[in-house]
């Protein structure tokens, strides 16, 4: 029918696969669109998801009792429920909760406990281990570790672990009187955990939890948290290492940036690697900086690097690092302070010859490196600049005339700047729109770090007219109400 919704052309079958992916809330509002949607939304089969959020059950009801009274009975109902997750629920609630989880819904696969108090105990996690099999996922969340799991169920808990494909665990009041028995209740003195693929995690000593992955044959995820010092002399690296692919890392660096190296030394086959180093206000050394870079795995594809007090480069020191970057990157970030005090014309070198390269964020850029980047990636798909304030109007300027070969193909679908407030005008929206970059946009973000005068509805009109994919625009300027109406309409589809 002519007025039939666009969604409804699917067939049934695949939108059951889409609605599979929402929880009941979802569900619930799904049904009351139409009557073909209420009859695929009420199968049984498809009301795998529940989430239930307490932390604002006052604002939401005003009988919070007649709520609480009815999640057991949710529950009690959900013997296809794969996924569960309690966000804030009464801790005079949750223990029960998760108990009858356990005894009824044997297919439950992924566990989510958010700041829920105590909510592992010997009575739940005797539930779990009976009832659910399958339960692959356990994330908790709390302030403290000892609010939420019973510390003298250990062994169950460790047994519980050794079943799991992932853990996630996040602590708020995280320090050194952890350290006793923080890992403990989830590792114990078990032998091996041949399941664990992912895990997330805080820590106090690096050599104790680089000890534990010896235990963890099959993990290939890990990102680890500490407030401490990462210090080269104190890591002990263990014979055994897992296969790891992913590897995320956030801590302070001691003297020197020895123990990182080493670290990275032991995973050769990593495919994506995020560090989140502070040097605790002091310059790190480009030579420590070429020290990490030279430990990077070849075949690394994804490069997230955030280094704090970042020491200034100038081109030639920019050029020794550069060279570098592993050579099959598709996503590159680089974050720091200052971290390119030259022209940026020795990074842009390097990445040309990395023709895989698909998204790149980083926290400076020049005239002439912002058009290099444009016109010389072939591949890129996402552009981010955090800090435009060395960008000049001419930078915009130059952009209309970009004109890119038969060869070079650019379809560029984001677009992120951030800083440009002395550079940003009109004429240099204008210009962006005109140039060949702006056709393939879905996303525009232009973010002055003040809200732009120099921005007015003309730039909405270049927006419209340059820019025929754009689904969501980012624009920190004021208009009218009727000027952004205009822009909408200007569109056949939705713009957010």
């Amino acid at each position: 029918a002519a007025d039939c919704c666009p969604i409804e052309w699917l067939p049934t079958e695949l939108l059951e696969r889409v609605l599979t992916e929402l929880d009941q809330t979802s569900l619930g509002r799904c049904a009351q669109v139409s009557r073909l949607w209420h009859q695929v939304v009420m199968q049984p089969l498809l009301w795998t998801k529940i989430h239930i959020d307490g932390s604002n059950w006052e604002v939401r009801s005003k009988n919070l009792v007649d709520e609480i009274v009815k999640l057991p009975q949710l529950l009690f109902a959900s013997a296809n429920l794969t996924c569960l997750s309690l966000d804030h629920v009464e801790v005079c609630l949750v223990k029960s909760l998760v108990t009858l989880a356990g005894r009824r819904c044997p297919n439950l696969r992924e566990l989510r406990l958010i700041r829920c108090g105590m909510s592992l105990t010997t009575k739940s996690l005797n539930s779990l281990l009976a009832g659910c099999p399958s339960l692959s996922l356990l994330q908790i969340e709390c302030k403290r570790l000892q609010y939420a799991v019973d510390l003298d169920c250990a062994p169950l808990l460790t047994k519980l672990v050794q079943r799991l494909s992932s853990l996630k665990v996040y602590i708020d009041k995280f320090g050194e009187e952890f350290d006793e028995y923080y890992l403990r209740p989830f590792f114990g003195h078990v032998a091996e955990f041949p399941q664990l693929a992912s895990l997330s995690i805080q820590i106090i000593e690096f050599s104790a939890m680089l000890q534990l992955l010896a235990r963890m044959p099959s993990l290939t995820q890990l990102e680890l948290n500490s407030s401490l010092r990462l210090c080269g002399a104190d890591l002990l690296l263990p014979r055994s290492l897992p296969p790891l692919r992913h590897l995320s890392i956030c801590c302070e660096l001691d003297k020197d940036a020895a123990g990182i190296q080493e670290l990275l030394g032991g995973f050769p086959q990593l495919q994506s690697l995020q560090l989140e180093l502070d040097s605790a206000g002091r310059s790190l050394p480009t030579s420590e900086v070429i020290g990490i870079l030279r430990i990077l795995p070849a075949n690394l594809t994804d490069l997230r690097l955030r280094l704090y007090a970042y020491a200034e480069l100038n081109d030639t020191e920019e050029a020794d690092w550069a060279k570098l970057l592993p050579p099959r990157l598709w996503r590159l970030e680089l974050e720091g302070h200052k971290i390119i005090q030259g022209t940026g014309l020795e990074l842009m070198k390097s990445l040309a010859c990395r023709s895989t390269l698909a998204e790149l964020k980083i926290d400076f850029c020049t005239d002439d490196l912002l058009r290099a980047l444009l016109s010389q990636l072939p591949r890129l798909r996402s552009l981010c600049i955090t800090d435009c304030s060395r960008l000049t109007r001419q930078a915009w300027a130059n952009l209309r005339d970009l004109q890119t070969s038969a060869a070079f193909q650019c379809d560029l679908h984001e677009f992120e700047a951030f800083g440009c407030d002395c550079s940003l005008c009109d004429e240099g929206v204008a210009a962006l729109c005109t140039s060949p970059i702006a056709r393939g946009l879905r996303r525009l973000c232009l973010q002055p770090d003040r809200c732009s005068r120099q921005l007015t509805a003309a730039s909405l009109a270049s927006i419209a007219s340059g820019c025929p994919w754009l689904t969501q625009l980012a624009l920190n300027a004021e208009f009218s109400d009727a000027e952004l109406q205009a822009f909408c309409a200007s569109y056949q589809h939705s713009v957010k």
